[in-house]
């Protein structure tokens, strides 16, 4: 697979490469996409990517809004109709 040969060195990374790694990382999604002996170290190449680059940690950063932003939509669903039916 494309993905893997470009993380592990088998063919030169590009953009679009690179960009899909780090939204795999910072989704936590290594264990769908790698095999079960390489997410060790796939974990570790795609976080040196994203720590050690600008758009790597923009990527992070953006992830991570979306969940704190999907955490806040779920917590308001959940607790606006208990406090109005409990009123």
């Amino acid at each position: 697979m494309r993905i893997i040969d470009s993380l592990f060195g088998s063919r030169e990374m590009d953009t679009r490469d690179y960009v899909l790694l780090t939204l795999i990382g910072a989704s936590k999604l290594e264990k769908e996409v790698f095999a079960k002996d390489q997410v060790k170290e796939a974990r570790k190449r795609i976080e040196e990517l994203r720590v050690n680059d600008a758009i790597g940690s923009a990527i992070t950063k953006a992830v991570k809004g979306f969940e704190s932003m999907i955490a806040a939509i779920l917590v308001t669903a959940v607790i606006i109709p208990t406090i109005t039916s409990s009123s």
